[in-house]
C-alpha cells in the first residue's frame, strides 16, 4: 500500500508523538488535530468549541483518533468522569461531522481500552465477552460505540490498548521519583495482572491496521504480568542494587480512592485475535520490553 494521507487527532500525547514519527517514516503524510499547533503539519482545532477549518482536511484517506484525558492523571470526581467522557464522546462526535465531508477518507482508526471487561473474574478477556459494569468499562463502552458512528462513512477498528511500555512517558514516568530512589514498588498483594504494550509494538499495530484494513475490536496487548513480577524486572534491568517495595493496598485506596481499581485489579487479556489477523509483536517479554528503557 502506497503513500496516505493521515489525520491524527489527540497527537501531542505519549502514543501519538510515536505514532507521527513512525507514520512519518514509513512516508506517509500525517497531520496532526493541536489546540496548541506549533510544528509543521499541525492544525489547529478546539472540539469543544466546535472550531476546525475543514478546508484543511481535504485529502484525509484515514483517521486516527488518540482523544481522550488521561485515564490516571487525576482522581474521579464528579467533574473528572464528566472530563474523561466528553474529552472522548464529544470530540468523536465534533470529528464525525468533519469526516462527512471528507470525500476521500477510507479508514478509521479509534482508540479504546483493555479495560472494557471490567475487573471482575480471573479468566483471560477476550473480543466476544461483554463490556463490565464498573465506571471504566461503561466509558471504553461509550467511546467505542462513538467510534462506530464512522462506519455510515467508512470502515473502522478499534483498539483496545493496555499500558503502553516507553522511555517518553506514560507508567515508566510516574515510576521515576521512586526508581531513582532505587525503589522499585508492587502493589496491593503484587498478584494483580498488569497487561502491558511496547509503544514500539503499538505504533507497529497502527501501521498493521493502516495496511491489512482489519475491522471490529481488537486487544492490543502483548502480555499480562504480575505487579511483583514487574517490579522484579526493572530492579533487573536497572543493573544496579535495590530494594523491592511493597505498596499497601489501603494507602493506594486513600489516595486515589475509586481510581485505585486501576492499580489493584488486573486484567488477564488475550492477543490471540490480533495475532490471528497476521500481526507479529516484536516484544513478548517484559525483560526484552525494558531492556531499551532508560535506567534511573
Amino acid at each position: 500500500m502506497g503513500q496516505k494521507i493521515i489525520l491524527i487527532a489527540g497527537g501531542s500525547g505519549l502514543i501519538g508523538r510515536a505514532l507521527c514519527y513512525t507514520l512519518r517514516n514509513k512516508g506517509h503524510i500525517v497531520y496532526v488535530l493541536s489546540r496548541n499547533p506549533k510544528k509543521e503539519g499541525d492544525i489547529f482545532w478546539n472540539p469543544m468549541l466546535k472550531e476546525l477549518d475543514s478546508a484543511l482536511l481535504e485529502g484525509v484517506q484515514v483517521i486516527i483518533n488518540l482523544t481522550g484525558e488521561g485515564i490516571g492523571e487525576k482522581n474521579w470526581t464528579t467533574n473528572r468522569k464528566i472530563a474523561l467522557r466528553d474529552s472522548r464522546i464529544q470530540t468523536a462526535s465534533f470529528l464525525l461531522e468533519k469526516a462527512k465531508k471528507m470525500e476521500r477518507l477510507e479508514y478509521y482508526i479509534g482508540a479504546s481500552g483493555v479495560s472494557c471487561y471490567g475487573f471482575e473474574g480471573h479468566e483471560e478477556k477476550n473480543e466476544a465477552l461483554p463490556f463490565g459494569s464498573d465506571f471504566l468499562s461503561k466509558l471504553v463502552q461509550e467511546w467505542e460505540q462513538a467510534s462506530d458512528l464512522f462506519l455510515e462513512k467508512c470502515p473502522v477498528v478499534k483498539l483496545r490498548i493496555a499500558v503502553v511500555l516507553s522511555n517518553d512517558g506514560g507508567l515508566l514516568k510516574k515510576f521515576q521519583p521512586l526508581l531513582k530512589l532505587r525503589f522499585f514498588p508492587f502493589f496491593g498483594d503484587g498478584k494483580q495482572l498488569l497487561s502491558w504494550i511496547h509503544i514500539d509494538d503499538l505504533c507497529r499495530l497502527f501501521d498493521f491496521c493502516i495496511e491489512q484494513r482489519p475491522q471490529g475490536s481488537f486487544n492490543a496487548v502483548s502480555r499480562n504480568d504480575s505487579s511483583y513480577d514487574f517490579a522484579k524486572a526493572l530492579l533487573k534491568k536497572s543493573e544496579r542494587r535495590g530494594a523491592i517495595i511493597r505498596i499497601p493496598g489501603w494507602l493506594i485506596k486513600t489516595v486515589f480512592g475509586e481510581m485505585s481499581v486501576v492499580i489493584l485489579k488486573g486484567i488477564r487479556v488475550s492477543n490471540a485475535k490480533i495475532k490471528a489477523a497476521g500481526f507479529v509483536f516484536k516484544y513478548t517479554l517484559l525483560e526484552d520490553a525494558l531492556s531499551i528503557i532508560k535506567k534511573p
